[in-house]
């Protein structure tokens, strides 16, 4: 069976957007205000603002507020059933870790995929590690003494976690990281790949689902603010979130940011596999031949170029 999508009028250089798709968006940019197209907030609002001059997400990350999330649902469930992958930029501008008297631990800023309806849940404790069900999520502890640590961890529906610890791993003041995590079901495997302004980073631990995980179910993308009010851990955080993408190995990917540039053909797309993807182009929308065009890795998205744009009117991903 052949899967495809996304089509490009380039002689018209305007995108047909396709919106076919397991999962119900794909990538955001912050170019506009984020809660016409889907986003919401569970708990504190003044948590999240969008910058319209910086074109991007102001979250505060506050272990006092309760906890808060900044989502959007998938439009699906993942499981460990299924392999996946998201990617976000996030940049630390302060952070504060152990800082109230009698709170001297540090805590958590996260990003990730959880469960909407276990999420709500009143008792929903993060900080306890048996009250925070259904998450695969990314997760940064600033330094309080013991290291600066970068912990992705996988939360079954049963609360069983499992988890990766690399440090010390300082996110630093002003630069801009960018993260993507992915789940491989076959080897029920979460891999954490970050690049700090571009370049490699540190190498994050894998982090491997245990024999006796019972499973996890996800079907939203947040930003969350954990509380952690009622504990010895204490976090305020304020950064900056951008270009948060997500994929599935059942789902249709978009192309997007799609142009021509001195009769160039651009794009971008993010991908599970890019192996198992090609680009076709059509002159007539009904004869499609494969494009010998490599994808190039920039910042975990796939960009493709087709300079010799000459009869090309139309181009779609195929699996």
């Amino acid at each position: 069976m052949k899967i495809t999508i996304n089509l490009l009028l380039a002689i018209a250089f305007f995108g047909i957007e396709s919106h076919v798709s397991a999962n119900n968006w794909h990538y955001e940019t912050f170019d506009s205000n984020p809660m016409s197209r889907g986003w919401s907030i569970h708990g504190d609002k003044s948590l999240f603002n969008w910058n319209e001059n910086s074109k991007s997400l102001q979250v505060i990350w506050d272990s006092e507020k309760p906890n808060s999330f900044f989502y959007k649902p998938l439009g699906l469930v993942l499981t460990e059933s299924d392999s996946f992958a998201f990617t976000f930029q996030i940049t630390l501008d302060s952070v504060k870790a152990g800082y109230l008297e009698g709170k001297p631990y540090s805590f958590e800023v996260s990003l990730g995929l959880l469960n909407l309806a276990s999420a709500k849940v009143k008792g929903f404790d993060r900080g306890t590690g048996l009250d925070s069900p259904n998450l695969v999520e990314w997760d940064y502890f600033p330094d309080t003494g013991f290291g600066a640590t970068v912990s992705p961890a996988l939360a079954s529906d049963k609360s069983e976690f499992s988890a990766g610890f690399t440090f010390p791993a300082e996110l630093l003041i002003g630069k801009t990281y960018s993260v993507k995590l992915s789940f491989n079901a076959e080897e029920k495997l979460l891999k954490t790949d970050m690049l700090e302004n571009g370049k490699p980073w540190e190498k994050i631990a894998e982090v491997k689902m245990g024999s006796d995980f019972s499973g996890f179910f996800v079907d939203a993308f947040s930003i969350s603010n954990f509380s952690a009010k009622d504990s010895e851990s204490s976090l305020l955080a304020i950064g900056t979130v951008d270009d948060i993408a997500i994929t599935s190995s059942g789902s249709l990917p978009s192309l997007i940011g799609m142009k021509t540039n001195d009769s160039e053909w651009q794009a971008k797309t993010f991908l599970y596999d890019s192996n198992k993807w090609k680009i076709e182009g059509s002159g007539d929308f009904r004869s499609w031949n494969q494009l010998d065009l490599d994808f190039e890795s920039v910042n975990f998205f796939q960009y493709l170029q087709n300079p010799t744009n000459k009869g090309i009117q139309f181009y779609r991903l195929s699996h």
